[in-house]
């Protein structure tokens, strides 16, 4: 039965990613197809199209499949967490950082794609600290401190954390210096 269960999560979990994949596909076509009707020529595309489908769909759906994923494995390897109302209360405030984190993120993607204003690429860089380091410091550091009165972080743990900041870089250095970004918002 066990074998069976396993199984079967396995195969949804490849549903989840084929459906998500496809989802994003479809939002990066939507929006260049969008961006063809708009005013100006060389509108949204290429790195800003693949950043806005980030903000608004990927990165959305596989962050909640990881941190589902993570939630999952650890209740398999500690099944009395369940009961264990500290670890309920942790996973209800994770998930809540997580969609207010999400939503900023998703408004974000929102401006890029629809507004041509000079904040709309600030917004988006304060979206992605805010999705990337900073939430995984607060659902990696602060919430076990605050729940379990944990002391530290494994060198595994630190060194996720210390990846996680490495698109966030990548990205805000393309979003203040792409000739496309400043073509599209700041009017240069």
């Amino acid at each position: 039965m066990g074998y069976r269960e396993e199984k079967m999560n396995f195969s949804m979990w490849h549903v989840i990613v084929i459906v998500s994949v496809g989802l994003a596909i479809w939002g990066a076509i939507a929006l260049s197809r969008w961006s063809r009707r708009a005013e100006k020529p060389g509108g949204v595309g290429g790195w800003l199209a693949l950043l806005i489908a980030g903000l608004i769909f990927l990165g959305p759906l596989f962050s909640a499949g990881r941190i589902s994923s993570d939630f999952m494995d650890t209740e398999s390897k500690y099944p009395k967490l369940l009961t264990v109302e500290a670890w309920l209360n942790y996973k209800n405030t994770a998930w809540i950082f997580f969609g207010i984190a999400t939503l900023f993120g998703i408004y974000a993607g929102w401006c890029l794609a629809r507004r041509r204003i000079s904040t709309s690429p600030f917004i988006a860089i304060a979206a992605i600290w805010i999705l990337g380091p900073l939430l995984s410091v607060i659902l990696a550091i602060i919430l076990p401190i605050i729940f379990f009165g944990a002391t530290g972080l494994d060198a595994a743990g630190a060194g996720a954390l210390a990846v996680s900041g490495l698109p966030a870089v990548a990205w805000t250095l393309y979003l203040l210096k792409s000739k496309r970004v400043k073509a599209l918002y700041h009017q240069v």
